[in-house]
């Protein structure tokens, strides 16, 4: 199913969607499903109410997910603010959906309004990538499925990175903080942005 090369990979990545929640807002019909107040729309987000940026807060935060493929299980661990779980690898499969808002948990979500926050393993162009979406459901069978970004999880080069548009921003220096025994911990990672995305390959 897919090449020799990819069989034989392990890495993490932590993914965020912080910017693109931020623009998705601007739109009203979406932040109303956010349960962001229609006086907001249009206002630059420092104008709004704490409210409203309370709301949008924590919308964001529910997009802030960490994907670690395990080539030796076949599965990826999914860790969240609010758990893990794990899914077989496969090139088609739904790994994360979290509906977005402080109130998305109330009631039947099958039923309401919502926009979800989504984190798929798919082929796409030949390349197996985590492509991120935004699914904004109006109703039980009106679904807008808005693909963000897909990110080739094999891929090392910068420049195909920005081929597919994604802008890369790779440190000059590790970062590096002091554990529990003295040490010091070096952490090293690579950003991948897009359309309000960020990938970080650690």
């Amino acid at each position: 199913m897919f090449k020799s090369k990819q069989q034989n990979e392990t890495f993490r990545v932590n993914i965020e969607a912080f910017d693109a929640i931020q623009e998705a807002a601007k739109d009203a019909a979406t932040a109303k499903i956010l349960g962001i107040s229609s006086g907001a729309a249009g206002k630059d987000f420092k104008h709004w109410a704490a409210r409203d940026r309370q709301a949008l807060d924590g919308a964001m935060n529910q997009t802030s997910i960490s994907v670690t493929f395990l080539h030796s299980d076949g599965v990826f661990f999914i860790h969240t603010n609010t758990g893990s779980h794990v899914v077989i690898a496969k090139d088609k499969a739904l790994l994360y959906s979290e509906a977005l808002g402080k109130d998305a948990d109330q009631g039947d979500r099958r039923l309401r309004p919502r926009v979800e926050f989504r984190v798929y393993s798919r082929v796409v162009n030949g390349e197996w990538c985590l492509l991120s979406a935004l699914c904004v459901i109006t109703d039980f069978n009106e679904k807008d499925l808005r693909i963000l970004a897909s990110w080739p999880m094999f891929m090392v080069e910068d420049e195909v990175f920005i081929g597919l548009g994604f802008e890369v921003e790779r440190p000059d220096t590790s970062a590096y903080f002091t554990d529990e025994f003295g040490d010091d911990v070096y952490v090293s990672g690579v950003d991948y942005l897009k359309s309000g995305v960020r990938y970080t390959a650690l």
